[in-house]
């Protein structure tokens, strides 16, 4: 990916899993029995801001530092 181009992204959740990473991460999100809403998310004006907590990976990569 270029720099300074952005991509949408819609994930189906087939799992549990899934809806644990979008609460976590503010992912878009759609039940894998919810797809009616797909067209209309697709043609919406959804704004996609990911929410990553850097501290906490820092921390997780941390221990594998000697």
């Amino acid at each position: 990916m270029r720099c300074g181009t952005k991509k949408r992204s819609i994930i189906i959740a087939i799992d549990e899993r899934a809806r644990g990473m979008s609460e976590t991460y503010n992912l878009n999100l759609i039940d894998r029995n919810d797809l009616s809403v797909l067209e209309k998310m697709i043609n919406s004006e959804i704004i996609t801001q990911v929410n990553v907590n850097f501290d906490a990976i820092n921390e997780w990569l941390g221990q594998f530092e000697f």
